[in-house]
């Protein structure tokens, strides 16, 4: 399984088969499945998960997380 074989261990890949946030200990991939999560689910982020991803990730990684999730 490809998450697997990326580094994802087998809990992460059960949580999120079952829908679940995985439990995710590095901050920056945390954001990034967090931000990820909720454009995908509502399009849109509220002022706080804004701010903490332009915090975490910076203003480049966040417009070109956010141009790829709006590409596919």
């Amino acid at each position: 399984m490809l998450a697997l074989d990326v580094g994802g261990s087998p809990e992460q890949v059960h949580a999120l088969l079952a829908g679940l946030e995985p439990e995710i200990d590095d901050p920056l991939e945390q954001t990034v499945w967090r931000t990820t999560r909720r454009l995908v689910d509502a399009g849109d982020l509220t002022d706080d998960e804004y701010d903490e991803a332009y915090r975490v990730l910076g203003p480049s990684a966040l417009f070109d997380l956010t141009t790829l999730i709006g590409h596919y």
